[in-house]
């Protein structure tokens, strides 16, 4: 199994592997505006159409400290598999991806990986996704949108 994780807590539009990756981030930072996240009710879905094959939107529910796959582009699903509805907990081998995604809902801040995924079984495959937190009352993230790039 080949992690090789390289985690960005702090990066700029030369560290994104893709020029989707950058627009994404600076659509997040524009209905941002002055607040530390936006809402998922910011984030329209018709000005990232042509990259919703690499999007995906995971919902974290407060309750049971669970992050569930609520949408999933095509391109991830063809990569991860059909995970829509599911919660990423249930599965062992997306314990460090728990851990950094638990990272931002706490931290209420963007992050950026670049990886192998060797972790799912596609040595074959690397990714870099950008992390950013939503929140719908402006407070505490409860939905996270990614942004991947597979190469």
């Amino acid at each position: 199994m080949n992690e090789n994780t390289n985690l960005f807590l702090n990066f700029n539009d030369d560290d994104f592997t893709n020029p989707l990756q950058t627009e994404l981030y600076n659509y997040w930072l524009k209905v941002k505006g002055d607040r530390a996240m936006p809402a998922r009710r910011d984030i329209h879905v018709h000005e990232l159409k042509h990259m919703l094959p690499t999007l995906m939107i995971l919902d974290f529910d407060v309750v049971d400290k669970s992050i569930i796959f609520r949408l999933i582009g095509t391109e991830c699903t063809n990569v991860y598999g059909e995970h829509t509805g599911k919660t990423m907990n249930l599965y062992p081998e997306h314990k460090e991806a728990i851990k950094r995604l638990m990272w931002c809902v706490d931290s209420r801040k963007p992050y950026y990986v670049t990886k192998n995924l060797g972790n799912i079984n596609k040595e074959y495959v690397n990714t870099s996704f950008i992390i950013l937190p939503l929140a719908d009352d402006g407070e505490n993230v409860n939905k996270i949108l990614v942004g991947h790039h597979f190469y």
